[in-house]
């Protein structure tokens, strides 16, 4: 849910009056009201103020998502539409952002439950915590007892009455209570009652569980179908799964057949067709036959992703290698992330840069830091300054920025002089910097902050939301 945001400032608050329109003013003299019932000499009665639509000068104010943006003042939180009127009435003590389900997490006087997008409490604001959300499913915490509600209806369907619980993985949650483990599907059944000392999670259809400090695996009905009887496992995937034997690890399948004969010393889950194992004190991989494929010759092995490479490790030096053993890159780095985006991060004496899945360095390892990819571009961070990289490691804008977001509906805000504006993917500001503050540019509308309260503007740097 992410931490819970108190603000309290006083600010302005701008008030729409209608004027009473006075007698006479109308074409026919059936406009007029007939019994108005006052009598002379009194002034008339002040008309009602119309709701607030369009507010502004916020203490607090974030980027859109689904169509709402959560705004603060005086320590309440409601949220605004695409147009920046007022959608829900500030008048909560915390918000988070709507989910694609439409729904929402708020909280007042310490409960939190879901509102819609119109403000309707879709559920009784009574839970305590609102956490972890997986497969659709958000723990709900009242008291110390745990279940879930369903993110699409708000609708309770494990209720709050396990001491613990993991997240759900493949349509099964592990529950916790009286110091055993059960289990609970995702419409609410219990398969299993509370009957296990430890467990894993599902995968691959089937799940560890230990019983009398022995390990075997049930299926997502409950049932037991390989016997708790060995004393380390690993998860199932591609059908198998790592057991040790006596002194020995080995392989079996699903209908507890020993399919490669425990030889290993060590032996972890497949992977991409290929798993890590160990033999004298190194690490390599065999096939699904259970031949060794790559030698164990390293210090560490990692598990092959689907771009087809494996980190390994050799005297704490890190790189790739492909699924025939050949080294995509010199085992030379102090560190290197997985490949996301077809580029990953190395680090030489604590610089950073990229190589991409051949192995090429395409930015040289000079940088403080290189974020994550946003929309094709990558914040890099050096002498205290921020710029950004494409995915082919092209500086495409030069780092002179005291700070950033990422690049969102095409914009990133920066700072620059102390001030905050808005630069396109070239580097050219198309929204001065003039701002105190500014924050992602979403669904049309950025927060801005000027001296110090909120507003909002549009991608041309029109005010739709007044900060002031």
């Amino acid at each position: 849910m992410g931490k819970r945001v108190w603000m309290m400032a006083l600010v302005m608050v701008f008030t729409l009056a209608l004027t009473l329109s006075l007698g006479g003013c109308g074409d026919k003299e059936d406009d007029e009201p007939e019994d108005m019932n006052i009598a002379v000499g009194e002034p008339e009665p002040e008309p009602e103020p119309e709701p607030e639509t369009v507010m502004g000068a916020y203490d607090e104010a974030y980027s859109h998502e689904q169509g709402r943006a959560i705004v603060v003042k005086d320590g309440k939180y409601g949220y605004i539409d695409n147009s920046g009127e007022v959608a829900i009435e500030l008048k909560y003590d915390a918000a988070y952002n709507f989910m694609e389900s439409g729904l929402a997490v708020v909280e007042l006087d310490g409960k939190l439950g879901f509102i819609d997008k119109s403000g309707n409490e879709v559920t009784e604001l009574k839970y305590d915590n609102m956490s972890d959300h997986a497969e659709g499913m958000i723990k709900i915490m009242v008291g110390e007892q745990y279940g879930f509600v369903d993110d699409s209806t708000g609708n309770e369907v494990i209720p709050p009455v396990y001491d613990a619980v993991d997240d759900f993985a493949e349509g099964i949650v592990a529950v916790y209570k009286d110091g055993r483990f059960g289990f609970v599907d995702d419409k609410g059944k219990e398969v299993v009652p509370p009957t296990y000392e430890n467990r894993a999670i599902f995968r691959d259809g089937l799940c560890a569980v230990m019983l009398d400090e022995k390990w075997g695996f049930i299926d997502k009905s409950g049932n037991l179908v390989i016997e708790t009887k060995y004393e380390e496992i690993k998860a199932f995937n591609d059908g198998v799964t790592a057991v040790l034997l006596g002194d020995k690890w080995g392989y079996i399948d699903k209908n507890d057949e020993v399919v490669i004969a425990p030889k290993f010393d060590k032996a972890y889950s497949f992977e991409e067709g290929l798993a890590v194992i160990e033999l004298g004190g190194k690490e390599g991989y065999i096939d699904k036959s259970g031949e060794i494929v790559i030698e164990p010759i390293y210090d560490s092995a990692l598990s092959f992703t689907d771009c087809g490479l494996a980190i390994v490790i050799v005297d704490e030096k890190f790189g790739y290698i492909d699924k025939d053993g050949n080294e995509v890159t010199e085992v030379k780095y102090d560190y290197t992330t997985g490949f996301e985006e077809g580029t990953a991060q190395v680090l030489v004496d604590n610089k950073y840069g990229l190589i991409d899945v051949t192995g090429k360095e395409i930015a040289p390892p000079k940088y403080d830091a290189i974020e994550d990819f946003h929309e094709g571009l990558a914040a890099v961070w050096i002498d205290e300054k921020f710029g950004f990289i494409d995915d082919k490691g092209n500086e495409v804008v030069a780092p002179k920025f005291e700070n950033r977001t990422w690049f969102s509906d095409g914009l990133c805000s920066v700072r620059l002089d102390g001030k905050f504006g808005f630069i396109d993917k070239t580097g050219d500001f198309v929204i001065e910097a003039k701002y105190e503050n500014a924050k992602f540019m979403k669904e049309g509308l950025a927060p801005v902050q000027v001296g110090e309260t909120w507003g909002y503007i549009d991608v041309s740097g029109n005010e739709v939301v007044p900060a002031k």
